[in-house]
């Protein structure tokens, strides 16, 4: 039977092409390599690579064991990584999946202190809606996931849901608007206006309040989509761009009054989130942790809704 050794250098070998420059990514000789490759030929009696005119191609029976490779190893990876998590929360890596509207107003202050305790601890993050991340979540390329509430979920996905407080409209302080006392959304027509990738709950909330108070959802067109709050700030800051984004994620520029929030009646409906994780799969603690952490977080948003 192949070994996961063995099914690197076939990885390897398919990835460079050439038994010299595989056998150096694999930290091995090229002799060493070359009877390994044999070995899994034999072992099947097929070829597995075609060796012509100096390349080196995966045959039909090398494209089957490559993706067989692939998939063990990236299997043994996780598992691995599921015992470090499960262990203890001293070490490990959670992979956590973010709908960039919140990433920096709940997920940023809640993972702060989350290594403040524990700084062994590693996590990657991957910023995206649900209809990417929903995937992920079932095929454990992540472990949790922050975003929006969803309706449509896989029956295979377990849900927690929280209101939080609604988005803000909000501009630079010298913007046309900023001097205007009552805002509808009727004003906000002639100005660009830049938001993270809105969720289908989102919309679906608009479109439903909009049909019920006669409110024209051309209006609310945007003209930039960005996960990147970073640039989504800048335009505001730089021009007559309106910006939609939860209030903690501007609140240095609206106390140093550089930003201008907009009461915009239409839009003040509070916003409902989900944590999203697989049903059949218990928690590792880490990720218990942050979700302890982010509800922490979400009660302070709520405790100060009116500031």
């Amino acid at each position: 039977m192949e070994s996961l050794r063995q099914l690197k250098h076939v990885i390897a070998l398919a990835e460079h092409r050439h038994f010299g420059r595989a056998a150096d990514f694999a930290g091995i000789t090229q002799a060493a390599l070359t009877q390994s490759i044999q070995k899994l030929e034999e072992t099947y009696g097929v070829p597995l690579f075609d060796r012509r005119y100096g390349d080196v191609i995966p045959t039909a029976y090398g494209e089957i064991v490559l993706e067989t490779a692939r998939k063990t190893l990236s299997d043994v990876e996780h598992m691995h990584r599921e015992i470090a998590l499960t262990r203890n929360l001293a070490s490990g890596r959670l992979i956590v999946g973010c709908h960039p509207y919140f990433s920096e107003s709940l997920l940023a202050p809640a993972l702060s202190r989350l290594l403040g305790n524990f700084p062994n601890l590693a996590f990657t993050l991957e910023i995206g809606g649900w209809e990417a991340m929903e995937p992920k979540l079932l095929g454990r390329k992540i472990d949790l996931y922050i975003g929006f509430a969803n309706d449509g979920a896989d029956a295979r996905i377990e849900m927690e849901r929280l209101v939080i407080p609604p988005f803000i409209v909000f501009c630079r302080s010298g913007h046309p608007l900023a001097q205007k006392g009552q805002v509808v959304i009727e004003d906000m027509r002639p100005y660009p206006k830049a938001v993270a990738p809105p969720s289908r709950w989102f919309v679906k909330k608009f479109l439903s309040f909009s049909e019920r108070s006669g409110i024209s959802t051309g209006h609310m067109i945007h003209n930039l989509t960005t996960s990147d709050m970073g640039t989504l700030r800048r335009l505001v800051a730089m021009g007559d761009v309106l910006g939609v984004a939860m209030r903690q994620s501007v609140r240095t520029e609206l106390e140093s009054r550089e930003f201008c929030r907009l009461i915009i009646e239409e839009l003040d409906f509070d916003i409902a989130i989900s944590f999203a994780s697989e049903k059949r799969r218990s928690l590792p603690p880490a990720a218990l942790a942050l979700l302890t952490e982010i509800r922490a977080e979400v009660d302070q948003l709520n405790s100060h809704r009116d500031n």
